[in-house]
């Protein structure tokens, strides 16, 4: 438990014996200080949680992959793969932005196509590659911005792919039904989804795929 939710849980435990007595508590004792949680959001990429946790993450994949692909061989095989804080990472922007996600400056961000590889998810592609998988992107970026896109996942290292699958410009649906409605169109063309990594539980929810891997984001959520 963090120091918040410790902090929350005491004051929960002293105030609710009195509670038949005294007015609710404000507001700004029961919801987070936003400069404590950048602050523990912040030390948790410097000191090295993010990291590790990361790490353990893909190496699960990596250990199911090997593990369970020889069942697979004579089933095309494919690993579907998130782009943004799974793939490659925006923490440079989010960093000059004080962790805040602003539409504009974040699209002339992803324009410049200068995401940073997240090393770890790219061995496990090359090793995906490597093994036989067809490797599938499917994003929540825009039709519009596939040329960035591209051109950023290429000089991350993702050198070629299956399919590189984006929203359509203007759509408004959210990622919890246009994934898996995605992931059913792939197994629909014969392969076989053995392997899901994303950031979002909205990457992996809804099925078609045989395993799920949570990789950590405590910047933002995405339903």
């Amino acid at each position: 438990m963090d120091q918040l939710s410790k902090l929350s849980l005491i004051v929960m435990l002293l105030v609710t014996p009195l509670a038949w007595a005294q007015p609710a508590l404000p507001r700004d004792l029961t919801l987070p200080n936003l400069g404590v949680a950048k602050r523990l959001v912040r030390e948790y990429y410097s000191d090295g949680g993010y990291r590790a946790d990361l790490q353990r993450v893909v190496e699960s994949a990596r250990t199911y992959l090997e593990r369970n692909l020889p069942r697979y061989a004579l089933l095309k095989p494919a690993l579907v793969l998130d782009i943004d804080e799974t793939s490659i990472s925006n923490l440079d922007y989010f960093q000059r932005y004080d962790l805040a996600f602003l539409p504009q400056e974040f699209s002339a961000w992803l324009e410049l196509g200068e995401s940073p590889v997240i090393p770890e998810v790219l061995d496990l592609y090359r090793w995906s590659r490597a093994h036989g998988l067809a490797v599938f992107f499917i994003s929540g970026r825009l039709e519009r911005q596939r040329g960035s896109t591209e051109s950023n996942l290429r000089k991350a290292g993702y050198l070629d792919w299956q399919e590189l699958i984006l929203k359509p410009d203007g759509s408004n649906q959210p990622s919890s039904t246009f994934k898996p409605e995605q992931r059913r169109r792939i197994i629909g063309q014969g392969y076989s989804i053995v392997a899901n990594l994303g950031d979002q539980e909205s990457d992996l929810s809804g099925g078609y795929s045989e395993a799920e891997f949570k990789l950590p984001n405590p910047i933002y959520w995405i339903p």
